[in-house]
């Protein structure tokens, strides 16, 4: 057994920050927060399983998120993130530069809108433009948008 997998993925990822310099996620947005950016609302694209919102909770606490995922799979998961935040959403669709349906590759946190040909076969996945995401939801504001 290594000592890698006895100690806890935060408890790794402070050791690095400290010890290394690492610019992992919270080091990003704890230099934002520092910087004087104050986030009225993010919009996580890729959402998977809510990591990313989790981590931007860590630095801002009560900021709404959208969490957008295609995969209808993780939006239970989703779900429960989002209540911890009040004015937080979830989204299941993709976000495209136009709206319809796209083919999509279903690989956990490496899926992907993809040409047809590379894509299993199905009817694909809901995509919508982001302008469309946010004048969707009335009260929603977002300063902040995290792509994957």
């Amino acid at each position: 057994m290594n000592l890698k997998s006895l100690l806890p993925y935060w408890l790794r990822q402070t050791i690095k920050r400290r010890v290394f310099a690492f610019q992992d996620m919270h080091a990003r947005l704890a230099n934002l927060r520092r910087a004087g950016f104050h986030p009225v609302g993010a919009v996580d694209g890729g959402a998977f399983d809510g990591d990313w919102a989790q981590e931007f909770w860590r630095t801002w606490p009560s900021c709404p998120v959208m969490m957008v995922e295609p995969q209808a799979e993780c939006r239970e998961r989703l779900m429960e993130h989002a209540g911890k935040a009040p004015g937080s959403i979830v989204c299941t669709c993709a976000i495209s530069d136009r709206s319809g349906r796209a083919a999509f590759r279903y690989q956990e946190t490496n899926s992907a809108i993809v040409d047809a040909a590379d894509a299993a076969d199905d009817d694909g996945v809901e995509v919508r433009t982001l302008a469309e995401l946010l004048s969707g939801h009335d009260g929603f504001d977002a300063n902040l948008l995290k792509l994957d």
